[in-house]
């Protein structure tokens, strides 16, 4: 229900969101109860349901996390550049970067 409310989102139906936040908090409530921090957030999304993709990943938090990892490269490329700017080794394993999911979940 909560990638479908996304997904409504997304293509700017919002009223199809809402209705499924609201089914999607219904659902939690049953399942993890009214106290539960995911059942208050469907809440909030079923009461101010967002409007545009950039206000969803807002209330989910997202573009924190993207901040938050870019400051991150920044300062390791910062530090292996003070290090003498060792090159990765592509076969080591260590070295793989992994592709996060960019959608919201």
């Amino acid at each position: 229900m909560n990638l479908m409310a996304q997904t409504s989102v997304g293509v700017g139906r919002i009223e199809t969101a809402r209705a499924h936040y609201e089914a999607a908090h219904a659902m939690s409530c049953l399942v993890f109860g009214s106290t539960c921090g995911e059942t208050r957030l469907f809440e909030q999304l079923a009461e101010h349901t967002p409007t545009s993709v950039d206000e969803m990943a807002a209330i989910y938090g997202f573009e924190e996390e993207e901040e938050d990892e870019e400051g991150e490269e920044e300062e390791e490329e910062e530090e292996e550049e003070e290090e003498g700017g060792e090159e990765e080794d592509p076969a080591d394993p260590s070295s793989h970067h992994t592709i996060e999911n960019v959608w919201i979940h």
